[in-house]
């Protein structure tokens, strides 16, 4: 039988209560709940790779996963969808007789008036004193999407990789080649 991992104590059930509810901002989730500033910074790992609790994160976002139908397949359709949100608006620009542009959305599908978030009219002076129709609106951020979409298929990281051996290793290494003299720093360049 497999070891089975129990259910996180109170408090750290609160702290994973408090990091879904914060937008998963784990120093603040435990600031919320009593611990130290300098725990809050640099002990995270203490309470968030705990197994009971990692199996906890893990069952409510499935939970949440199932609940609203969310998978990766939905998720990056939607990235896609709001990365190319100018080439999929551009067919609803329109040139009027005078040469101005403006949007026309009158057979537009439920999914494209969607990557509109928000729609605006202004009159403003033309050259010639005449009020002029200016039409706005605000898609989607793209460059965020196509961030996101780089993330998540691993082209852009936030994580720096280290190879190399372990730390402790390289630190050993480099004690090792301080004491033979091999490394030993010119005085001149010392910062």
């Amino acid at each position: 039988m497999a070891d089975e991992v129990k259910e996180p104590c109170v408090r750290h059930m609160l702290v994973i209560d408090a990091w879904f509810n914060n937008g998963f901002n784990k120093a603040q989730a435990m600031r919320d709940h009593g611990y130290a500033e300098n725990t809050c910074r640099q002990m995270q790992g203490q309470i968030f790779n705990r197994p009971d609790v990692k199996a906890e994160i893990a069952k409510r976002k499935a939970k949440l996963a199932n609940r609203f139908k969310l998978d990766q397949d939905w998720i990056v359709g939607q990235l896609v969808n709001r990365a190319k949100a100018g080439e999929t608006l551009a067919k609803f620009k329109q040139v009027a007789d005078d040469g101005s542009l403006f949007w026309d959305f009158t057979n537009a599908s439920q999914d494209e008036l969607a990557l509109v978030e928000d729609m605006g009219v202004d009159f403003v002076k033309g050259k010639d004193g005449v009020n002029v129709k200016k039409f706005t609106i605000k898609t989607p951020d793209s460059h965020a999407a196509l961030m996101a979409l780089g993330k998540h298929l691993g082209i852009f990281t936030d994580k720096l990789e280290v190879s190399g051996g372990s730390l402790i290793e390289r630190l050993q290494a480099g004690r090792n080649r301080l004491a033979s003299g091999e490394d030993t720093p010119d005085p001149e360049t010392r910062h």
